[in-house]
């Protein structure tokens, strides 16, 4: 997994038309193809196998988003649901490179046309992210790594980002929908660019950071 990890460095990739040339990406998904159906839950226990596994994941989500997003169904689909099960993992440094994978497949998606999996994948972690955050099952150091993701999200994701506050704010009773509903229009005012820019991000953060200090116990997860 190290070894892969090595060749999706951009310094590594020949990027020059030679059709008789292997391509190092071809190597790094050839590998993938083999490890990603040996990862279980079991073999996730051990830090460090775990630690280089998501290190490999994100790692490839970064350099090779648009290798990520044709994976066969089936090792799309199992990917999805590692990097989902690593964003609660024990181990410190795993969900965040869970967090920072996701937000390259979302950056991917923002600047192209993303395929059908991968759209569902990202509304689906946009969901899943926000529970998470509401419900402090992140640790607080990963606070800026989870704003940056959710920003990301929300700016490939806006009509799942729109349906998602409706969602919310059905959650809660009909006294607290307008101090939600102000939260949110905090969160996301006409004045926030929902682009990918420096600026942009970090008013976000800001953002997020008292939204989640207003909101959180308002809302009830089942």
């Amino acid at each position: 997994m190290r070894l892969l990890s090595s060749l999706t460095s951009r310094d590594l990739f020949d990027f020059t038309e030679d059709s008789t040339s292997l391509h190092p990406a071809d190597v790094v998904i050839a590998g993938v193809h083999t490890i990603l159906p040996l990862m279980n839950e079991e073999l996730l226990k051990y830090p460090s196998l775990s630690r280089e596994f998501y290190t490999l994941l994100q790692y490839m989500c970064r350099f090779l988003p648009e290798k990520i997003a044709v994976l066969p169904d089936r090792l799309y689909q199992s990917c999805v649901c590692l990097l989902e099960r690593g964003l609660e993992n024990c181990n410190p440094s795993v969900p965040k490179l869970c967090l920072e994978s996701v937000e390259s497949l979302a950056c991917h998606c923002f600047k192209t046309s993303p395929t059908e999996n991968l759209s569902c994948s990202l509304k689906h972690f946009l969901k899943v992210l926000f529970e998470l955050m509401l419900k402090s099952c992140l640790d607080m150091d990963l606070t800026q790594t989870a704003a940056c993701t959710t920003f990301a999200l929300i700016c490939c994701q806006k009509e799942c980002y729109a349906s998602l506050v409706d969602e919310l704010v059905g959650r809660v009773g009909g006294h607290l929908q307008p101090t939600l509903i102000t939260a949110f229009g905090h969160l996301t005012p006409p004045s926030l660019t929902l682009d990918l820019s420096r600026a942009s991000r970090a008013q976000f953060r800001k953002n997020l950071e008292e939204f989640l200090q207003t909101v959180k116990g308002l809302l009830c997860f089942r």
